[in-house]
């Protein structure tokens, strides 16, 4: 029987897809000049990332 998908670990990726592919394509956020757009999506990894790693340090005895 396959595993049930872990949903935080997939929008916690998805997050982090979207934030590396608009630096990416993004002048300002390049220049370490986070526009509002790149601050949002970087906002929201950082917090999907954080919310996932906590919950994977509660599961280790």
């Amino acid at each position: 029987m396959a595993k049930p998908t872990d949903d935080l670990y997939v929008r916690y990726m998805r997050a982090y897809e979207q934030a590396v592919q608009h630096a990416f394509n993004c002048a300002a956020c390049q220049a370490d000049q986070e526009c509002p757009e790149g601050a949002a999506l970087h906002e929201r990894f950082a917090r999907l990332q954080d919310a996932y790693r906590a919950r994977q340090s509660k599961k280790r005895p």
